[in-house]
């Protein structure tokens, strides 16, 4: 998990330019896909994690947005952490977690507070118990 969030920014990219961020992000993406298959418990081979656009319809200001999909959740999909991109700040991320136990916002004013946000929600018992109540609705 460590590896993980410390990983993330270590390419010392600039915040403000989009597709730097989207590359970042897309790495992530690949890194919490082994993760959330330890979680899931579900085909190592068909758990994905995918970006999902500007995320939910009614919130377009999500600007990148990564959903888990798993056969082990009856091919269901749900946010796993989202990241919108505020042109005014310094450091435009926000992560959204209210999914995994801690409601509201964890706002990122730098990048190690991005990182600390994410390793509290992937490492919270509340992640896991969402997840497992996903399949036993889906079972």
């Amino acid at each position: 998990m460590e590896g993980t969030t410390k990983s993330f920014w270590s390419s010392g990219i600039n915040p403000n330019n989009d597709s730097m961020l989207r590359a970042a992000l897309k790495r992530q993406a690949k890194e919490l896909a082994s993760i959330t298959r330890n979680i899931v418990e579900a085909d190592i081979n068909t758990t994905l994690i995918v970006e999902g656009g500007d995320g939910f319809q009614n919130q377009p200001h999500y600007q990148h947005c990564f959903n888990i999909i798993s056969p082990a959740l009856g091919y269901q999909h749900f946010a796993l952490f989202c990241v919108k991109q505020n042109l005014l700040a310094e450091f435009p991320v926000v992560f959204r977690s209210d999914y995994w136990g801690k409601q509201g916002w964890c706002k990122a004013d730098n990048f190690a507070d991005f990182n600390n946000c994410l390793e509290e929600i992937l490492s919270s018992e509340k992640t896991a118990e969402l997840v497992n109540s996903l399949i036993a609705q889906s079972a």
